[in-house]
């Protein structure tokens, strides 16, 4: 929550009120983290297996699902408006992701302390994954609806949505490998540092 309010106080220009990005936060962590166990417990069991490129590919979706119900009820319309809501999705996805994990190697160790270091470390290392990578479709889905005037799937949007599911393919597979597994972090910060840019570039007063 402190670095959704974070991201906020950078696009000031952003419509979202609170309450809507409370709502996105907490739906889009329920509705996400529902879907995409769903999908990947299906195919672990059809598999035998979840490769990381397709956990990405399962949960890249799973989380904008929120996101894209406000897309198109089109009642935020602003570029600055997308990357909000994607960032509340991708933390209230982080955050449920996050206590499940801690909820299993507490029962697994049965010691407190094991879910205290997985709360610790992906609560660290979270700003740098979901949020920034949901931001990122988000940011260009509702750029590129003012940009075209119409809801439709251009090939930028499909560009930062291959791009967010090779991120987090990525952030998976080095998870045992810090360096590596920073490249990618510190590559998610900058594409979220240049979201916000042109989330506070855009002329507040343009419409769709």
């Amino acid at each position: 929550m402190a670095f959704s309010a974070f991201v906020a106080s950078q696009v000031p220009s952003a419509n979202v009120p609170l309450g809507a990005l409370v709502v996105c936060f907490v739906a889009g962590g329920v509705v996400g983290t529902a879907v995409a166990s769903t999908l990947e417990w299906d195919t672990l069991r059809d598999l035998g297996t979840v490769p990381v490129i397709l956990v990405g590919s399962i949960e890249e979706p799973a989380k904008l699902l929120v996101p894209v119900a406000f897309f198109l009820a089109g009642r935020y319309v602003l570029t600055a408006d997308g990357l909000l809501l994607g960032v509340a999705a991708g933390m209230g996805f982080a955050a449920f992701e996050t206590m499940g994990y801690a909820l299993t190697a507490l029962l697994e160790a049965d010691r407190i302390g094991s879910a205290e270091r997985q709360l610790f470390q992906r609560s660290a290392a979270a700003p740098f994954g979901h949020p920034t990578w949901t931001a990122l479709v988000c940011t260009v889905m509702w750029y590129e609806r003012r940009r075209v005037g119409r809801m439709a799937p251009t090939p930028a949007v499909v560009a930062a949505f291959v791009i967010a599911v090779l991120l987090h393919a990525g952030w998976d597979a080095y998870v045992d490998e810090p360096v590596k597994q920073t490249v990618i972090g510190v590559l998610s910060a900058s594409l979220l540092t240049i979201c916000v840019l042109v989330a506070r570039r855009e002329p507040s007063g343009t419409g769709p």
